[in-house]
């Protein structure tokens, strides 16, 4: 499987695609309309585990459908979004990341304060209280 974090430059929207090859088969967004402080931090750990636990999707909740045909949603789909990072599940690699697409530049960070990412050269500078309190949430999984 892979798994997608879909950002957006233009607003707070955070979505996870599931790919099983070419076929989309699972997604979800958090936070369509920017986020706020109610939730925000479990909704960014909740997303990263998603990606994580990617293998699993068939159990969770949350698939997002269209409504008009039932084929899954795909966020990436406009000019502001974006991949933030793709994880493969098999490798268990996490490829490239892009810290232009908003909020998913904090669950790029709780990963390199996990130790699943190596840090890059603006870690540093992005290690705050939100970022820790993600990877604490990422890391009772």
């Amino acid at each position: 499987m892979i798994a997608r974090l879909i950002g957006e430059r233009s607003a707070g929207m955070v979505a996870v695609e599931i790919w099983d090859a070419d076929n989309l088969v699972w997604s979800h967004m958090w936070f369509a309309d920017g986020a706020t402080s109610t939730g925000y931090i479990n909704g960014l750990a909740d997303a990263a585990r998603c990606i994580l636990d990617c293998d699993d999707y068939d159990a969770w909740d949350g698939n997002s459908a269209d409504d008009n045909d039932g084929v899954c949603v795909q966020y990436d789909n406009v000019d502001t979004t974006g991949v933030v990072l793709e994880y493969d599940s098999e490798t268990q690699q996490i490829g490239e990341v892009d810290r232009s697409y908003g909020l998913g530049g904090e669950i790029i960070d709780a990963l390199m304060l996990l130790g699943t990412l190596d840090p890059d050269d603006e870690h540093d500078d992005h290690t705050g209280d939100d970022e820790r309190a993600i990877a604490a949430l990422i890391g009772a999984v």
